[in-house]
């Protein structure tokens, strides 16, 4: 149902564009919609569901969680800022041992 509304906001241009993980599904098409729209994109970092879902068990083979890190890190390198808000989380262990680059700020 997301998708629809994604794509009936095509006809305007917003200047941001926020995605809150978790909810990672919606990224793919959180990314179309910016590049469409030409707007600045956003991701505001929650929770990590990959490393939470792999840690609880949901996700047991190694191979498709590591699959899953590099789509994750495809993505997220497509968004314009991203930041997290849970103090806890040293910048290494947001980063994922070094998977995303400087861009990526905590605000």
């Amino acid at each position: 149902s997301s998708i629809y509304v994604l794509v009936k906001q095509l006809s305007w241009q917003p200047d941001r564009f926020i995605v809150i993980q978790p909810t990672f599904f919606m990224v793919p098409a959180s990314i179309i919609f910016c590049i469409l729209t030409k707007t600045k994109s956003i991701l505001h970092i929650q929770d990590f569901e990959i490393e939470t879902a792999f840690t609880l068990g949901i996700l047991k083979m190694e191979i498709v969680y590591k699959i899953m890190l590099n789509i994750e890190k495809i993505f997220i390198k497509n968004f314009t800022i991203i930041f997290w808000d849970f103090p806890s989380c040293s910048r290494s262990e947001v980063y994922g041992a070094g998977r995303w680059k400087s861009r990526y700020t905590n605000i």
